[in-house]
């Protein structure tokens, strides 16, 4: 499984990871940014099996965690396999931890070889919301939607380290996320930043899994940011770390 792009927003290649996935005899899962896929190749397009996503950028607003839109294809081999049930987690007669099938369709039991209905919860509504989103926008504004995120990427990587503001670290590259070095805890930024009137990013602390950019600073610049904010950001962000 690979996110696409990942954690720290940066591009991974996900051609590579499937060759990996068929020389180990497994189906590759894509985790991807639907938002990014304005830009890059499609999960299908580099040989992904399984691809999910979470649709919640798709013009459905934050509302304190949800609900949101999962996104959820794979191959035409793999269709039939779908799963079509919710799953929940109980106890056994002894107290231990144990999974049940709560709810599911008929045909799971009547029809096993056949089955391919999908019960869940109801995300019609947000599926509805995500569908004119993007019929407005078209294909054309989906991908000016997805060229805005990454000229304001563009645009903040590059007044940071004009300015000499932390040290950015794209690597191979990135359409809207970028973590950032200081030269102080970034746990103790992000809530001097807030004083400020902003959410300055996430801060990377305690994180070792991913390697040497655990401490930064993961900062995001989405469609909805303006210039005018960006450079605010920036002189505000230079004040903290003075």
């Amino acid at each position: 499984m690979v996110a696409y792009p990942n954690f720290l927003g940066l591009i991974e290649d996900v051609a590579a990871v499937k060759r990996m996935a068929v020389e180990a005899g497994a189906l590759l899962v894509v985790a991807y940014d639907p938002v990014a896929m304005s830009l890059l190749k499609s999960p299908g397009e580099l040989g992904a099996d399984v691809a999910i996503a979470e649709g919640q950028s798709l013009g459905i607003p934050l509302s304190f965690g949800g609900p949101y839109l999962g996104l959820f294809s794979t191959t035409a081999e793999l269709v039939r396999l779908l799963p079509g049930r919710l799953v929940g987690e109980t106890v056994d007669t002894r107290g231990n931890t144990a999974y049940v099938t709560t709810l599911r369709a008929r045909e799971q039991d009547i029809r096993r070889e056949k089955a391919s209905s999908n019960v869940c919860t109801n995300q019609t509504l947000m599926a509805v919301w995500a569908a004119i989103h993007l019929s407005w926008l078209g294909r054309q504004g989906f991908a000016e939607l997805g060229r805005r995120s990454l000229s304001g990427r563009h645009y903040l990587s590059s007044l940071l380290q004009e300015k000499g503001v932390g040290e950015v670290r794209l690597g191979g590259g990135s359409v809207r996320e970028f973590p950032i070095s200081l030269d102080r805890p970034a746990s103790e930024v992000v809530e001097e930043m807030l004083d400020r009137g902003f959410l300055a990013g996430v801060a990377l602390e305690g994180r070792r899994s991913i390697g040497a950019f655990e401490g930064s600073l993961l900062v995001a610049v989405t469609e909805k940011r303006t210039k005018a904010e960006m450079d605010r950001y920036v002189d505000e962000l230079a004040e903290v770390l003075k």
